[in-house]
């Protein structure tokens, strides 16, 4: 995948069921011309399809767990379940409790790692930048 002049790809993540890929394009040069001037993220559907070609299927299909994605956020992070989930900062103080939720607004943190919590105690770190 190529993006705009300017912009890094990140944040590559499998959905559970291994049929959509995300992929962010992030901080593209302010100069190009516009909707190439702005980040967003892709969703290729379908992925599946292409995994038995490459023989990981199995190990995307059998992913289980609490994920977190994209990762790194600017803007919302989504998980792969309805849970109540926590924000910790680097310093381990919870900032905030969001319950029955599949995604979270995090474009109001400032830019740094902090950790998402789900409510069966499974971890994951997250930058936002």
């Amino acid at each position: 995948m190529i993006g705009p002049n300017g912009s890094e790809l990140t944040g590559g993540n499998f959905m559970p069921d291994g049929k959509t890929f995300f992929v962010n394009i992030q901080h593209p040069i302010n100069t190009n011309t516009p909707p190439y001037n702005n980040s967003t993220t892709v969703a290729v559907s379908n992925y599946a399809q292409y995994l038995t070609t490459l023989g990981v299927e199995e190990t995307v299909m059998n992913a289980k767990g609490f994920s977190v994605y994209p990762n790194p956020a600017s803007r919302e992070i989504r998980f792969n379940k309805v849970t109540d989930i926590a924000i910790y900062n680097a310093s381990g103080v919870m900032i905030r409790v969001i319950r029955n939720t599949s995604f979270a607004d995090v474009s109001d943190l400032p830019a740094g790692m902090y950790f998402v919590q789900s409510i069966s105690g499974e971890t994951q770190r997250l930058i936002v930048q």
